[in-house]
């Protein structure tokens, strides 16, 4: 599957994209707000791998890459997890130098009509940090709704939900 938006391209994640993963895992300003610091090579690859092998079960969940659309510049990912039968949970990072620009809401709507044709998922869930102002916009703006604070990989968390209404 690939998706492609006015300035993206995304499209699934292989064994041999781990390099463009880690620039994002071993970015202290982009793995602030999820995991509250960046992670080591060994770290990145062991979650990276399981990401890979829980796609064989789910082909549809996984990390997609983003890249610029006209020069293929690597910007980011998006995650889709069966997190439930029926539940798919969002997320998303990009490079700092990629931030404040409109391109994750713009890629997130692909995503979000891509995950509208499969039948047998009907929400979706984001899972981000209080503090992240700008990820809450985003959800808010694309229709999630606030249902949760709790906790997520020891770190404080609010949990946004959609419903998915087929198309």
């Amino acid at each position: 599957m690939k998706l492609f938006s006015e300035r993206l391209v995304c499209y699934p994640a292989t064994a041999e994209d781990f390099e463009y993963y880690f620039l994002l895992a071993g970015n202290d300003s982009v793995m602030k707000h999820i995991t509250g610091d960046s992670i080591d090579r060994e770290k990145a690859k062991a979650r990276y791998n399981t990401v890979l092998e829980n796609r064989e079960g789910h082909p549809e969940a996984g990390y997609y890459w983003v890249r610029d659309k006209y020069d293929n510049t690597f910007m980011g990912l998006v995650k889709l997890e069966l997190v439930e039968p029926g539940v798919l949970e969002l997320g998303y990072s990009l490079l700092p130098e990629f931030w404040g620009k409109g391109f994750t809401s713009e890629i997130v709507k692909e995503i979000m009509t891509y995950v509208r044709t499969l039948r047998h998922v009907n929400k979706m869930i984001g899972i981000i940090d209080p503090e992240n102002g700008p990820s809450k916009t985003i959800l808010l703006k694309l229709g999630f709704e606030f249902f949760k604070k709790g906790k997520y990989q020891d770190q404080a968390a609010e949990y946004y939900h959609l419903k998915l209404e087929k198309e």
